[in-house]
């Protein structure tokens, strides 16, 4: 005879404290990092770069499964906030670390009452998590609790500039047709400066019906805030009004660089009248332009210029560089929006920098 819900829940309270994070906790945080999830992961070290990720005020944006015996934090969830929304079930989040410690004696499913826990107590109204373990979270998001999963699209433009034998990131065995279509509207990409500039030309409300919804507080913090990373935030359009938004990280390795598209908001058909600038980016040094993501239209993105890496493709267009690895790299996702949602590389934990810097960003 099944258990009941009600009686499962007793079992785990009676063992466990389910409860969001408060700031007292986070030494204890990180050391369940270091000890439970991977030993020497940068947030188990880096106490600056833990804060501005899962920090809020007095906000700890982690829910905890404390063992009431030992007090010991026995799994957690983590979270982050794409917007300034805050009223219960009107915000979206991303989903962040999900565990639950192997090497203690914990009871069964101990994972799933996390995972109940979190959705209960968040209160949030659709999460996205990127870059999830296919072996462990995924089967159980998919069977367990019924939400979208696959595979992130990963688009990229190379430098025509280059022959094939110049590569040295990628590894070029053959060159894709241009699938660009020319445009008589060109548009500029306008570097912004600040969150000010961005609201001035762009109009967050227009992407209030999508999932997640981002507004100038994420884009804010997440990219012109960032301890670590400089990220370029482009207009697509003029100052006083854009198209789109479109945020880039350059990324280096054995004298050469790449440019990344992490985030992209607005209208992609834009993508392809700012094609001939975009491409203006890229010098002698510059191997290709990339871009993860999920949701958009592929024909809009192919006249863009850009090409879908397939597993059929011969090429390969690395996508780990701390370590370096030059393989390609399939990016899953999980989503609680069934319709109607994008996801872009920079998206919940997938830009975090794994190797800690010598030097913050000036």
């Amino acid at each position: 005879m099944q258990m009941s819900k009600e009686r499962l829940s007793r079992i785990f309270e009676k063992r466990y404290e389910f409860r969001l994070a408060h700031r007292e906790d986070i030494p204890a945080i990180m050391r369940y990092i270091d000890e439970a999830w991977r030993k020497g992961h940068i947030l188990s070290t880096d106490r600056e770069l833990f804060e501005y990720e899962f920090c809020d005020g007095d906000e700890v944006h982690f829910l905890l499964a404390i063992d009431r015996e030992t007090g010991e934090i026995e799994g957690l969830d983590g979270y982050y906030y794409t917007s300034a929304r805050r009223a219960y079930r009107d915000f979206d989040v991303w989903g962040s670390m999900w565990s639950v410690r192997q090497d203690h004696h914990n009871l069964p499913m101990l994972g799933i009452q996390i995972a109940n826990e979190y959705y209960r107590q968040v209160g949030f109204r659709y999460e996205i998590g990127v870059g999830v373990n296919t072996e462990t979270a995924t089967p159980l998001q998919r069977d367990h609790f019924g939400v979208v999963t696959g595979v992130m699209d990963h688009y990229y433009m190379l430098n025509p500039k280059l022959g094939q034998e110049e590569f040295r990131i990628a590894v070029v065995r053959g060159i894709p047709e241009d699938t660009h279509t020319p445009s008589e509207d060109i548009l500029g990409l306008i570097r912004a400066g600040s969150i000010e500039e961005v609201a001035a030309a762009f109009d967050f409300d227009t992407q209030i019906t999508m999932a997640p919804y981002k507004d100038a507080w994420y884009v804010d913090h997440r990219f012109f805030r960032h301890p670590v990373y400089r990220y370029d935030v482009y207009l697509l359009g003029e100052r006083t009004h854009a198209e789109a938004v479109m945020v880039m990280r350059r990324v280096e390795h054995d004298g050469h660089h790449v440019l990344r598209i992490v985030d992209y908001m607005g209208d992609m058909a834009a993508l392809k009248d700012a094609t001939d600038s975009l491409r203006g980016l890229m010098d002698a040094e510059c191997e290709y332009i990339d871009f993860y993501n999920y949701g958009y239209e592929r024909d809009q993105i192919g006249a863009a210029g850009f090409t879908l890496r397939t597993a059929e493709d011969v090429n390969i267009i690395p996508n780990y560089f701390e370590p370096f690895v030059q393989a390609n790299v399939d990016c899953w996702f999980n989503s609680d929006a069934r319709d109607n949602f994008v996801i872009c590389k920079a998206d919940a934990d997938q830009d975090r920098p794994n190797i800690r810097q010598k030097e913050r960003r000036a």
